[in-house]
């Protein structure tokens, strides 16, 4: 791990040139990296507050332009020009990278670059779901630190705090929610029961584009009904999934089907849960699915995702590998 030395007015040696933290999926992470970085910059208690926010000058933010789901290497020479300059007003420059996965091939290579030999008074501070979704060598440099984020019980004491029911907050809690999205629903309040038979009506004849748009980038209510909807789907071996669904899922970078891959297999647990859990919301997919599917085939197929994700972490092709996933899913309650 690359190490530099510095000391301030006080004489605390900072060390760490990059620092990995490897968030929850829950996880606000502009917020969470600008408190990351903030006390980088400075150790002065009214510097530290300025850099929480976004516009600190010596807050360099790396992330993908408006639009886009990468980072490309044009962007990480412009960190690199940038980071020639000294600190305007903090003792240190940080590049924060809040989504480190979005970085391209190309961009990572570059990255390494720098990281190898930052200039002296430069940091780094990178969020991401799992090391594996970086370069070995970005990771080898790095602190490596695991951030646990709120708790499942602290998730549903505040979705309890704002009106929420009990069951509905125990289920908002287990869902795989992204960036932003538990600040969202603690801001408005929805009516969970009415909002997802909404999504129900409006998915249950949806085409395979849609079906497949609500799966990877709807809202989160919608996202839930849609991926119970593809478990429906590939119970029946549905034939528009298998072709056109899959072309739709190959097309998508690597990191977005990641993320996918993630979501399927916290549904299937949540299946799985949700038939015996007494603060369950009475959702008449599941009780159907249910009484279609064996627990053993569940688990099974979440066995099968998992290898799914390593081969598309080790750049498998994308077509293949989901067509082999979504065929054994029909198989998956076979002896292995």
């Amino acid at each position: 791990m690359n190490q530099t030395k510095k000391r301030d007015g006080k004489g605390l040696a900072y060390t760490a040139a990059a620092s990995l933290f490897l968030v929850p999926l829950t996880s606000d992470r502009l917020a969470l990296g600008r408190s990351f970085a903030a006390p980088l910059i400075s150790s002065r208690s009214g510097e530290v507050e300025r850099a929480r926010l976004r516009g600190h000058p010596d807050l360099l933010e790396l992330v993908a332009p408006e639009g886009k789901d990468r980072i490309g290497i044009a962007q990480v020479r412009e960190l690199i020009r940038s980071a020639q300059f000294s600190p305007v007003q903090g003792d240190r420059k940080v590049c924060l990278i809040p989504r480190a996965e979005s970085l391209t091939p190309e961009a990572s290579n570059a990255l390494l670059k720098i990281m190898e030999e930052p200039p002296r008074d430069l940091a780094f501070v990178l969020l991401s779901g799992h090391p594996s979704d970086l370069l070995p060598t970005i990771v080898s440099r790095s602190r490596v630190v695991r951030f646990l984020g709120a708790s499942s019980e602290e998730l549903q004491a505040q979705f309890r705090a704002v009106g929420y029911s009990d069951s509905q907050a125990a289920w908002l809690a287990r869902q795989p929610l992204r960036d932003g999205e538990a600040q969202m629903l603690l801001g408005q309040r929805l009516d969970i029961e009415g909002k997802l038979r909404e999504e129900r009506s409006a998915l249950a004849a949806a085409d395979t584009l849609t079906h497949m748009e609500a799966c990877l980038a709807g809202p989160p209510l919608r996202r839930r009904v849609a991926m119970l909807y593809l478990f429906h789907r590939l119970e029946e071996q549905d034939a528009n999934l298998m072709t056109s669904g899959i072309r739709v899922l190959a097309s998508q970078d690597r990191d977005i089907l990641g993320r996918f891959l993630h979501e399927l297999m916290a549904c299937a647990f949540d299946i799985l849960r949700s038939s015996t859990a007494a603060d369950a919301l009475q959702e008449p997919q599941i009780q159907d699915l249910m009484n279609r599917i064996e627990a053993r085939r569940l688990l099974n197929f979440c066995l099968a995702i998992e290898a799914s994700h390593q081969s598309l972490a080790a750049y498998g092709p994308p077509e293949g590998n989901l067509l082999s996933l979504f065929l054994e899913f029909k198989g998956a309650g076979h002896a292995r």
